[in-house]
């Protein structure tokens, strides 16, 4: 089905709001993830057992642990975003509760992944890790060639993922 992005990744601007208003937006995201964790793990139970579980972000972390843990798989964590930090400026709160959990599931799992030096060096201790998380680059390899020159100077191109206000 085709998703729907809310306003704020639409470019209409950072979501600011009040202090009261973000922690509630911030604890809303909190109670949707434990909602798709128990629509997951009802899904996954219908599954065999694996060797290996591939949690995909935070937001299927928590059901990805269970999942593991049932089936005494390995679990990799694959860390794309910084959720706690999701919203900008971030609700205190929320964002306690989101890196407390991150935190603890993430130190419970075989292998953590992400998709550069940058975040990786930003993980190790946000999460509190033992080692730096293995870095697989989503990217093609870059090619050290002369730039040609075109009319307007050189041709530049940038290699960019999704982008969104904050």
């Amino acid at each position: 089905r085709s998703g729907r992005a809310h306003a704020t990744w639409a470019g209409s601007g950072s979501r600011q709001g009040g202090v009261v208003e973000r922690e509630v937006r911030g604890l809303g995201r909190l109670a949707r993830l434990l909602w798709r964790t128990a629509q997951l793990v009802r899904a996954g139970r219908s599954h065999g057992s694996v060797d290996v579980v591939h949690a995909n972000d935070l937001d299927t972390l928590p059901a990805a642990f269970l999942l593991a843990r049932r089936w005494d798989a390995r679990l990799v964590y694959d860390a794309h975003e910084l959720y706690s930090e999701f919203e900008a400026p971030a609700p205190p709160l929320a964002r306690r509760l989101t890196l407390a959990l991150e935190r603890g599931l993430a130190r419970r799992t075989e292998s953590i992944v992400t998709v550069s030096e940058g975040m990786a060096r930003e993980l190790l201790p946000r999460l509190k890790l033992q080692s730096e998380p293995l870095v697989v680059m989503n990217a093609p390899t870059r090619a050290d060639e002369p730039l040609q020159r075109f009319e307007h100077g050189p041709l530049r191109a940038v290699y960019q993922g999704r982008l969104g206000p904050g």
